[in-house]
């Protein structure tokens, strides 16, 4: 069985928006003026747009992933996800069939790909029909719905029947996901169906913005698409600066060379509260949470097959104490694997609370003693011991939240060693006999949909979610029926039994509920507002001066 790589899941790899780019805005195309003294803006980020502009975005054709978070301003989706809810996006509405098999989508009428070319459901189809050809490998990884589409019917020229073998619970949530289901122009694709050249060098979208071409590996300009007819965005064009160093962002933001900074890869919390005080500037947390951080245990690997050793550790993590300090208060202590706020997840699970003398007592009332006073209890010849895998990252956060882990555990006569891995090294560390790994959900674009699912150890799509469902007679079977019922009843009462069977066998231990970041040029920018997936950069949200 061939393994798939959540490129998104796994971290933040999670996949962020892309970018599309156009031909020609020709001379017939419309103009708008725009309403506002600052007409460009500029955003720095770690990474460049090398990878090209095309919305389906894999460790296949990338091992970066951040331009995702920016093709929400090239590309558009069938449906947006908003406060919890699913609104209108290139469907203006929507009908299900009775046992959820076909979705009758009615399509907005004069919208313009940023060629020229006309948004209808022939365009649909085709931007549609090749996305689980060129997802390959890894079709599924972001959304079970590439794989369960069996036809695009088209009805009229903006109607289309979307049509799927089984039943599907997340098929609006998939669908308002840009990568892979953000509609390109047909017309830039190639005979076969993939991308080819033409995104490499351009976006071919619907959304408001167009690539300008004239990247040079640390700039890149994007300009107005000329066919948007919409409500028209505050800002005529923007640049995306390549600032690999988190410091040198800030610095770059105070001099004025950029006006933004956004996301909580990009900016330390002190960085964030330093210029949330200084003048002429202006920050923002998101009200929405974006991701969870936790650990998670290998229950095939001795001592954390071991309940006793999970049930302590659970009660060793001063979460409050790690909130506060470390997390700058930003973060709010985590009880459950996802936020209560997201699909399906407003359940009360018996949270252990931190108590480190009972955490030393359950390992004694099961056998784990410090027989040779080194301060790590043992146990039948095995020490409490393993290493903690994670990924290190521009930011030292993650980093030092693994030695606070460490330190707690130790007070209580457990080791965890750190392991810090770039990217790739830990999605091999992950395939390997890890212990113990420290990490964090897929974010709100793909969870819980897709973390659920990646639950089924079958798939061998992620090593860390496979964990949930042990202990669960026939956990495949139930993740599998979770993706298949009609019936929203019972799709509530699996997560109800996952998110239980997590917390009352101490498989992850939450940590934190992470909110995105935001620091701005007051005298620039009147109004900034987070996209309804938070760690997506839409800049037409945004009022200038």
């Amino acid at each position: 069985m061939k393994r798939r790589f959540l490129s998104i899941t796994l971290g933040t790899l999670m996949l962020l928006s892309l970018l599309t780019a156009c031909k020609n805005s020709g001379d017939d195309a419309p103009t708008d003026e725009p309403g506002t003294s600052v007409t460009e803006l500029t955003f720095s980020e770690s990474w460049d747009f090398s990878s090209g502009f095309y919305p389906v975005l894999t460790p296949e054709n990338s091992t970066n992933t951040g331009p995702m978070s920016y093709a929400s301003n090239f590309y558009e989706t069938l449906v947006n996800y908003e406060n919890g809810n699913f609104v209108p996006g290139l469907a203006e509405s929507w009908e299900v069939s009775d046992d959820g098999t076909v979705y009758t989508f009615k399509l907005l009428e004069g919208v313009k790909f940023s060629d020229g070319e006309d948004f209808n459901a022939a365009a649909l189809k085709k931007s549609m029909d090749v996305v689980p050809q060129n997802l390959g490998v890894y079709n599924g990884s972001y959304g079970v719905l590439s794989t369960l589409i069996s036809e695009i019917v088209i009805v009229d020229d903006y109607t289309v029947e979307l049509r799927i073998t089984q039943p599907y619970y997340g098929v609006l949530k998939d669908l308002a996901v840009i990568n892979p289901m953000g509609i390109v122009s047909p017309a830039m694709l190639e005979a076969d169906g993939s991308p080819g050249e033409a995104f490499k060098t351009g976006t071919y979208g619907t959304g408001p913005y167009m690539y300008a071409g004239d990247g040079d590996g640390t700039t890149y300009a994007f300009v107005r698409n000329p066919y948007y007819s919409r409500e028209q965005p505050d800002l005529d064009k923007f640049y995306v600066k390549v600032i690999p160093d988190n410091s040198a962002k800030l610095l770059a933001l105070k001099s004025g060379e950029i006006d933004a900074i956004v996301n909580s890869d990009s900016l330390s919390y002190d960085g964030y509260f330093e210029m949330q005080s200084a003048s002429g500037f202006e920050a923002a947390l998101s009200p929405q949470e974006s991701n969870t951080r936790f650990l998670v245990f290998n229950l095939n690997h001795t001592p954390f097959d071991d309940i006793s050793v999970r049930a302590a550790l659970a009660r060793a993590i001063d979460k409050s104490a790690i909130c506060d300090g470390l997390l700058s208060g930003l973060e709010d202590p985590a009880d459950s694997l996802f936020p209560k706020s997201y699909p399906y997840c407003d359940i009360d699970v018996n949270v252990p609370t931190y108590d480190p003398d009972e955490a030393k007592t359950i390992l004694e009332n099961a056998g784990w003693t410090d027989t040779d006073d080194d301060g790590i209890r043992e146990k039948d010849g095995v020490r409490l011991s393993g290493s903690m895998i994670y990924m290190t990252g521009s930011d030292t956060i993650v980093s030092d939240l693994a030695l606070t882990i460490a330190a707690q555990a130790k007070e209580i006569g457990a080791e965890l060693i750190p392991e810090g891995y770039d990217m790739m090294g830990l999605y091999g560390a992950m395939y390997g006999d890890f212990a113990v790994g420290l990490y964090h959900a897929y974010t709100l674009q793909y969870d819980p949909y897709t973390l659920m699912t990646n639950m089924n150890s079958e798939l061998g799509a992620d090593p860390f979610a496979c964990q949930a469902t042990a202990g669960i007679d026939e956990g495949n079977a139930i993740i599998k029926r979770l993706n298949s019922t009609p019936d929203e009843t019972e799709v509530q009462d699996i997560y109800t039994q996952i998110l239980n069977n997590i917390t009352d066998n101490s498989i992850f231990i939450p940590i934190s509920y992470i909110r995105e970041i935001a620091v701005w040029n007051s005298d620039k920018i009147a109004e900034f507002s987070f996209a309804g997936y938070p760690t997506a950069t839409n800049v037409a949200r945004i009022t200038t001066r």
